[in-house]
C-alpha cells in the first residue's frame, strides 16, 4: 500500500545521514558468509 502518514523524523535523519553509502553499488562478489550458506543449500547430501 501507499504510506498516508508522515514518516517518523528518526527516520529522515537515518536517511540523510547515511545517503553518500546509499549513491554506490554493492560489492559484485556478494557477502561472503551468505555465499557460503547458498553454496551449501545447493550442495547434495
Amino acid at each position: 500500500g501507499e504510506p498516508k502518514h508522515r514518516s517518523p523524523d528518526f527516520v529522515a535523519k537515518a536517511l540523510a545521514d547515511n545517503l553518500d553509502q546509499m549513491a554506490v553499488y554493492p560489492t559484485t562478489l556478494g557477502i561472503p558468509a551468505l555465499r557460503e550458506a547458498i553454496a551449501g543449500w545447493c550442495r547434495p547430501p
